[in-house]
């Protein structure tokens, strides 16, 4: 069970993805058997500053009475920096000895996008480009999961990646592309 890492975008901090949040506090309640709404309770208390004591005895009703040690076995699982990905130094530091990388950076915003094109892509290639590269370097072993709004693909035989393709209108599935 290794520290998991997960990284958001200084250009765009609002953006904190509900699925993705919900897949790294899922993560951390499989690791600890406490069941997934205690995690997220425990995380939400932390995140509005609330210390593991008063966590521990006075919020009990919002954790389902969780000890002291199992807030902090949360706690201590629990690291998201918010940081700017086009910062190599940063990456760099941040992507060393971490297992598993929860890579949540982004600038999202349409209208920001059509605005600030050249920003817009800094972040979402170079940025990620730049993530990338640093895991290559000083982390090759590290699994990213990629929360990506542009291109969503899947593997496709020999290796290759190709873009989703619709649904088969016969069974209503996902189809991969022709």
């Amino acid at each position: 069970s290794g520290i998991v890492l997960a990284l958001e975008s200084l250009a765009h901090p609002i953006f904190r993805s509900a699925a993705v949040t919900r897949d790294h506090l899922a993560l951390i309640s499989s690791e600890l058997d406490i069941a997934p709404r205690q995690t997220a309770a425990v995380a939400e208390l932390l995140a509005d500053g609330a210390t593991v004591p008063f966590i521990s005895r006075y919020r009990k009703e919002a954790t389902g009475s969780l000890d002291e040690v199992a807030v902090m076995d949360i706690r201590d699982r629990l690291e998201v920096n918010i940081a700017d990905i086009r910062d190599k130094e940063a990456m760099k530091c941040l992507v060393r000895d971490r297992d598993v990388i929860f890579n949540l950076a982004g600038q999202v915003s349409h209208n920001d996008s059509m605005t600030s094109p050249f920003l817009d892509a800094d972040i979402n290639y170079i940025g990620h480009l730049n993530v990338l590269e640093c895991v290559r370097r000083h982390n090759p072993e590290a699994v990213i999961l990629h929360a990506g709004s542009r291109l969503q693909s899947i593997p496709r035989p020999g290796g290759a990646v190709g873009c989703r393709a619709g649904r088969d209108g016969a069974t209503g599935r996902s189809r991969p592309p022709d």
